[in-house]
């Protein structure tokens, strides 16, 4: 892959405000679907990426073993 996940957050994804402490571990509606947003604009930009050769053997290797 050409860039890193840490790469794609700083140019498609702005960073995440505070959370007051009194909702820690909860998330408004909002803001879950905001991060859902977020998640689904990264892992779509993570999928243009090309796989490695490395990656794209195993895979190879991968599918041509038969199941036990």
């Amino acid at each position: 892959m050409s860039a890193s996940v840490a790469t794609i957050h700083r140019e498609v994804l702005p960073t995440l405000p505070e959370l007051p402490r009194e909702n820690e571990g909860h998330l408004s509606r909002t803001d879950r679907d905001h991060l859902g947003e977020r998640l689904r604009a990264m892992y779509a930009q993570l999928r243009k990426e090309p796989l490695s050769p490395r990656l794209q053997d195993l895979v190879y290797r991968l599918a041509q073993t038969s199941p036990e």
